[in-house]
């Protein structure tokens, strides 16, 4: 299961037999040094060399349902992603709401001519699509381009 928090990106999955043969335990991973402990704040988050997922903490099951029962109880904003405060988890998530919303198109065609994918400048099914940031919200991963000014050298230009 991922959970995608405004401070915090996990997955939670069944451990192997070997490290938890009680089946008491889930393993939550994160991608960020900080994440498990900014969700169960006593838990040893270890550092796993050569995984996909760097971070990884055994928690048991009952501490992890009442963790996520607790941000669930708590929710106060309307947009996950305009309560992420940190640019790079932001963009993260822009990044996965544009994957699942192209796959939103995909298996749902006859939603496309909805006037919500209006809003976008190319094709949102497109993979290669850009979304318009300024009319959906979001900020760009993107660096915008600065334009250049024309220089006038005041040689020459007396009419």
């Amino acid at each position: 299961m991922w959970l995608c928090m405004t401070d915090a990106f996990l997955s939670v999955v069944q451990p192997s037999s070997t490290e938890d043969p009680t089946g008491e335990m889930l393993l939550v991973r994160a991608r960020l040094r900080g994440d498990i402990r900014r969700v169960f704040p006593g838990a040893t988050e270890r550092h796993v060399p050569g995984r996909d997922y760097a971070f990884r903490a055994l928690i048991p099951r009952q501490q992890v349902a009442l963790a996520v029962a607790k941000r669930v109880a708590g929710i106060d904003y309307g947009n996950v992603k305009g309560a992420t405060q940190e640019r790079d988890r932001h963009d993260a998530y822009a990044e996965c709401w544009g994957a699942m919303f192209r796959l939103q198109g995909r298996r749902h065609p006859e939603l496309r001519e909805r006037s919500l994918f209006s809003r976008y400048r190319q094709d949102p099914f497109d993979p290669r699509g850009v979304f318009d940031d300024a009319e959906v919200g979001l900020r760009s991963a993107r660096p915008k381009r600065r334009r250049r000014k024309a220089h006038s050298t005041g040689k020459g230009n007396a009419a």
